[in-house]
């Protein structure tokens, strides 16, 4: 046995070993013969007791409790265990399992006794030394600091992704008693693969018969028994709720979704906002925004994953993608300032003789080449902030990850792929920085017109490659009046003729705020123009002298984009911060449904036909493309991304989507398969 204990020992030192069998004795050794004193803690599968080796390592056993298993499944399953490592999951050394001949009272109580032979189960796991994560829980004003909070959040989802896709694993108690923290505050995930052990529906009563289990069940699970992964996910939300403001109170979903809900909603990510910004009082502003955003973002994903629907939960991959790209974009915006970049644009060919399936963008789409574009007039606004600058370093790194990123092919069956080489280059490279923000084309002129973030409003002639600049910032044609609209920050519409000198139409006041994000969209047909601001949209009518009329107020947030619908003229659509699409009738002043699912703000959306029905792509900072069928109203396609996706498009005549990144990769899709 002393021989036995010491190679035991020396194996439980490396770090490399395989998860072993540990015989009885040499656990009843190291736990005083599992005596009170040794007991750590008490779940609803068993007791986990303190193993100490002689070296003072410790480990941690936990004896199950005696319910009946088939020793074939029992060892089926821990054998499963065995492969599972993950730096945030509590790592499995070991099991045991041997029979050992007990007396037994028969009946309870009778003081009669007979033998039997018991079956004793056990697990040995990695001891965690900072105690489970409820330990660690307050609300915003004390406790853990917020940065603390968010990376416990993200490693939290980073093992149960492992746990749904590695090891396609669903845990069924996850809770903050069964996340276990490290000495540097590494969240790892415990009692996981007990529901395969003892079946998922003994795992249901066990949870089930504990006190305040029930909180972080999900409702199909607790009442039908039904087993996802996205059981875990609802879990997950209770947990992220309760790590953001101390306890696990949300607010409740109504079985409309009515307009309610979205208040209701907004009204609790204020509150809770409104609490983190107290305990930000002395926090440099750039990282007070910053976590502000982080918190938000968590509220938003954290209500999803609580959705009573399963359906509507995101997937912990997906949370993950919604932070990865939430990061990197937090990082490129704390760059340092040194070089101008150079405003271009593409005018490409998309005209296709064939089936066209087209592989993703290529280097000659993306390539950055200095040249002078021919400037005809220019004024610019007062008071409108510099260009954000970046270093060449970075803009070099960007491309080649660019280019790598979209030169990867998509698979295709018996379907040709076309690389799509520019027909134009418009390069301005002497007019001073800028980043354009906004791009319209005339549907029966050679011209496009562009809008930057320094509050230019720069008309470009494709045939001549001249253009015309002044000071403003959201632009659209009117083609069939020679109009453009525009709207500066201020939100001020301006209305200009334009032919050989822009002409003033007009000009008015379209919402009360200054917002320097304000959307425009043109009717197909009626005198009508569309302007959205914060969370409020009008409906414009120029042959009532530019009247108000009709107003649209149900986002929670700002307008990203407006989009009429060119198959049904009567509605229209709107892209929203508060990361919804609702489609509208112009009839009314409800939407008639809203697209729910992005994890993070809605940027852009377009329209489009296929099989004769009507489809919607949207893009969103969630670093994922959806495609709806407005019929079912129902996402039924993701395209994911590396990072924030804007704009998209739709092309009006070839079944193609155009969707481009916040790192310059822009990719072509077919809408018949969408690869």
């Amino acid at each position: 046995m002393q021989r036995t204990r010491d190679d035991l020992e020396k194996k439980l030192h490396d770090s490399n070993t395989t998860p072993m069998f540990f015989p009885l004795e040499f656990l009843k050794a190291i736990t005083c013969d599992f005596s009170t004193e040794s007991v750590l803690g008490e779940g609803g599968f068993g007791v986990v007791y303190k193993g100490v080796l002689r070296s003072g390592k410790v480990i941690a056993v936990k004896k199950l409790f005696e319910i009946r298993l088939k020793e074939d499944t029992f060892q089926n399953e821990v054998r499963y265990l065995m492969g599972i490592k993950h730096q945030k999951i509590v790592q499995f050394l070991g099991y045991c399992a041997e029979s050992s001949w007990e007396a037994i009272e028969q009946p309870s109580g009778s003081g009669k006794f007979i033998f039997g032979e018991l079956p004793k189960r056990l697990l040995c796991f990695e001891y965690v030394c900072n105690k489970s994560l409820d330990n660690h829980i307050s609300d915003e004003s004390s406790g853990l600091e917020w940065n603390m909070r968010y990376e416990i959040i993200k490693g939290i989802c980073n093992g149960l992704h492992f746990l749904h896709e590695e090891c396609h694993m669903v845990h069924l108690d996850l809770k903050p008693e069964n996340i276990l923290m490290d000495s540097t505050m590494i969240p790892k995930i415990a009692d996981f693969g007990l529901s395969r052990i003892f079946g998922e529906q003994q795992t249901r009563i066990v949870t089930d018969n504990r006190a305040g289990t029930c909180g972080y069940m999900a409702p199909e699970y607790l009442i039908r028994g039904v087993v996802s992964n996205k059981a875990d996910i609802f879990s997950l939300g209770v947990i992220l709720i309760e790590i953001i403001t101390g306890d696990r109170d949300y607010p409740y979903f109504h079985h409309d979704r009515s307009q309610r809900d979205a208040t209701t909603f907004q009204q609790f990510t204020e509150k809770v906002l409104e609490n983190w910004r107290n305990r930000f009082t002395s926090t440099p502003k750039y990282t007070k925004e910053k976590y502000a955003h982080q918190v938000k973002q968590c509220v938003t994903i954290a209500l999803k994953c609580v959705d009573p629907s399963m359906e509507k939960r995101p997937t912990a991959k997906h949370i993950i993608q919604v932070f990865n790209v939430a990061d990197q974009m937090e990082t490129h915006e704390e760059l340092p300032s040194v070089v101008q970049c150079v405003d271009k644009l593409l005018a490409l060919n998309t005209t296709g003789s064939k089936d066209l399936t087209p592989m993703s963008a290529t280097e000659e789409m993306l390539i950055i080449k200095a040249a002078t574009g021919k400037q005809v007039d220019e004024a610019k606004s007062e008071g409108l902030l510099p260009m954000p600058t970046i270093e060449p370093s970075t803009i070099r790194q960007s491309y080649q990850e660019g280019v790598k990123a979209c030169n990867e092919r998509q698979s295709a069956t018996e379907t040709e792929s076309e690389t799509i080489q520019p027909l134009i280059q418009i390069i301005d490279y002497g007019a001073g920085p800028g980043i354009i923000t906004c791009i319209d084309a005339n549907q029966t002129e050679p011209l496009i017109m562009t809008g930057d973030t320094r509050g230019c409003v720069k008309i470009w002639n494709y045939d001549t490659e001249s253009q015309a600049s002044y000071g403003i910032a959201s632009v659209k044609f009117i083609a069939r009046k020679r109009w453009l609209v525009a709207v500066s920050d201020d939100c001020v519409v301006h209305i200009y003729k334009y032919e050989k000198e822009l002409e003033k139409v007009t000009t008015f006041k379209a919402h009360d705020c200054d917002n320097p994000r304000i959307s425009l969209d043109v009717h197909p047909t009626q005198p009508y123009v569309l302007s959205g601001c914060f969370g409020q949209i009008k409906l414009w009518d120029w042959n009532q002298d530019w009247n108000c009329i009709q107003t649209f107020e149900e986002h929670s947030d700002d307008i990203r984009e407006l989009k009429f619908n060119l198959e049904d003229t009567n509605s229209f659509a709107s892209a929203s911060y508060d990361d919804t699409v609702k489609v509208w009738s112009l009839d009314s002043l409800k939407s008639k449904y809203t697209l729910s699912g992005h994890l993070g703000t809605v940027y852009c959306l377009d329209f489009f036909t296929r099989d004769g029905q009507q489809y919607l792509i949207s893009g969103s900072f969630d670093g994922t493309a959806k495609i709806w069928d407005l019929h079912k109203k129902e996402c039924v396609h993701t395209l994911e991304h590396e990072c924030h996706v804007y704009p998209v498009f739709a092309h009006p005549s070839l079944p193609v989507l155009i969707t481009a990144t916040s790192n310059g990769a822009v990719r072509v899709w077919s809408s018949t398969n969408f690869r």
